[in-house]
């Protein structure tokens, strides 16, 4: 459906846009070789902006896996198994890719939660890859906890950190900026080259936020360290059965 919508030209692109749900041999897999309680599901939005704003050789951003990059993320969180991420045009500033309406995006979210749950897993931390997304995540995770015993936890990066603004010494959260930027350096520092901005004192396009040059790796580890350990005591919240 996928390929007739985006025509042949796009083949690849759809190709990376599947939903997880098609990965479900892929689960069970890991589920035979270990007991797993939690999961991490990672929703992106697929951007196809024209501006060259990221200091990066790719136009993907957050949905970079998140805690892949170094052994102190991958202990912290060796009990939540990580699916791959979902990437699904929303909006009208998708270029070739699939724009949808909230309620196919809704059924999307639903179908996976479902198929999760269908392999007894407990508790499901849904990372939300740009913000625009949670609105829905926030509602698919209201609804589908009626009627599941699953608990359900939709949040930007941003949102488990967003009370350590002054421990971090920077703003938490933003769009192509300081924050943004300085995960990539922790996470991927070969992508990221902030020679690709313009001198300071000229705009850079399509930032908001603190200035993207100011972006240091010392500042992303600490993020990156802090992200993780809040999102592995969110999992322990889930599976206790406590409410925040």
């Amino acid at each position: 459906i996928l390929q007739k919508i985006v025509g042949s030209k796009h083949q690849r692109e759809v190709k990376r846009m599947w939903p997880v749900v098609n990965n479900i041999n892929k689960i069970e897999e890991g589920l035979q070789r270990e007991s797993l309680d939690t999961v991490l599901e990672k929703v992106a939005h697929w951007k196809k902006h024209l501006a060259r704003y990221l200091p990066l050789e790719t136009a993907t951003k957050r949905e970079i896996q998140l805690m892949e990059a170094n052994p102190t993320s991958r202990e912290a969180i060796a009990d939540i198994m990580q699916l791959p991420p979902e990437n699904f045009g929303i909006g009208t500033m998708n270029g070739a890719t699939v724009d949808a309406q909230a309620h196919a995006y809704n059924d999307l979210l639903f179908h996976t939660y479902d198929q999760i749950a269908s392999l007894g897993f407990r508790a499901l931390i849904v990372l939300c890859g740009h913000y625009p997304l949670q609105l829905y995540t926030d509602y698919t995770s209201a609804v589908f906890m009626r009627r599941s015993q699953m608990r359900v936890f939709a949040a930007t990066e941003a949102t488990f950190v967003a009370d350590m603004v002054e421990e971090l010494g920077a703003r938490v959260g933003d769009h192509a900026a300081k924050w943004e930027t300085s995960l990539l350096m922790a996470l991927r520092p070969g992508l990221t080259d902030l020679s690709q901005l313009p001198p300071m004192g000229e705009e850079v396009v399509g930032v908001s936020g603190e200035d993207p040059r100011e972006a240091n790796l010392g500042f992303g580890r600490r993020a990156v360290a802090a992200i993780v350990r809040r999102m592995k005591e969110k999992g322990d919240e889930l599976l206790a059965g406590r409410k925040s």
